[in-house]
């Protein structure tokens, strides 16, 4: 863990635009998550703030998670442009946002927020390994961004969005969701005084899409897609997700589990 006082010192040369800070238990100059970010890549020394999460350190042993948000995955395909950055939790809802969003031709970058205790996405029970394994299987670039509970939600995930930022421009944050005012209003309330004042659209690229639709390029995609979770008690963990899975619910359950019924993780073709 960093100290707290380094921590104190780090965040207040942020604030101030300043590239270092000194460390107060050796006086060593320390250069800032900010300063690291403009490089666009990890130089692989292993540095304390590196928000690349130390993926170019030769040593496996030697690398570590970082404690803010990170990038896990860099793309082959380098973003040249401003991104969307899209909400990823792993699941059916998140791949088929991704599908739309490469079909119209957008540059897309994931933020996966989860649990450092646990090293899990809420609610998903999906691994971050996992959840890293799905960007080198697409080659996109992944930002991961631990959940801690002393900050406020947004707050952290400003934070993961200003790294983003700070490496390539955002175009847009965009959503999964596909009929659930709420969610969607929880979205707009809390990402939006972020994304507002610098111009950045929120997009819903699936949303009120009639659920047949959604379907047709899900089964069309070739992924495995299975169960990650099954709080609602609809089915199990590792079953697979398919039309068959779809047609055994009872009328009272959501087909794409909306409600919380389940949720699940995707194996793309190319994996």
């Amino acid at each position: 863990m960093i100290e707290a006082k380094a921590q104190r010192r780090h965040d207040a040369a942020v604030e101030a635009g300043q590239k270092t800070y000194l460390d107060p238990a050796t006086g060593y100059h320390v250069f800032t998550a900010t300063t690291l970010a403009d490089r666009g890549r990890c130089c692989g020394s292993g540095c304390r703030h590196c928000p690349f999460g130390h993926i170019g350190v030769s040593n496996p042993e030697s690398r570590r998670l970082a404690e803010g948000p990170s990038f896990r995955v860099r793309a082959q395909a380098r973003p040249t442009g401003p991104v969307d950055v899209l909400f990823w939790s792993g699941g059916k809802d998140s791949y088929l946002t991704w599908l739309a969003l490469r079909e119209a031709g957008r540059t897309v970058l994931w933020l996966t927020t989860f649990d450092p205790r646990y090293d899990l996405v809420a609610h998903q029970e999906v691994s971050r390994q996992a959840i890293e394994a799905q960007a080198r299987w697409l080659d996109v670039d992944l930002l991961m961004v631990p959940l801690r509970p002393d900050r406020p939600y947004a707050d952290v995930v400003y934070e993961g969005l200003d790294t983003v930022n700070r490496v390539t421009p955002v175009a847009r944050l965009a959503f999964g969701d596909l009929h659930l005012k709420e969610i969607r209003g929880f979205r707009e309330q809390t990402l939006g005084p972020w994304a507002e004042p610098r111009g950045i659209e929120l997009a819903f690229p699936l949303w009120q899409v009639p659920y047949d639709a959604l379907k047709t390029r899900l089964w069309s995609s070739k992924a495995h897609i299975t169960l990650s979770a099954t709080p609602g008690g609809h089915g199990e963990v590792g079953q697979v997700y398919d039309a068959r899975f779809v047609a055994s619910l009872p009328d009272e359950i959501d087909a794409f589990g909306e409600r919380g019924e389940f949720h699940t993780y995707v194996t793309p073709p190319s994996a």
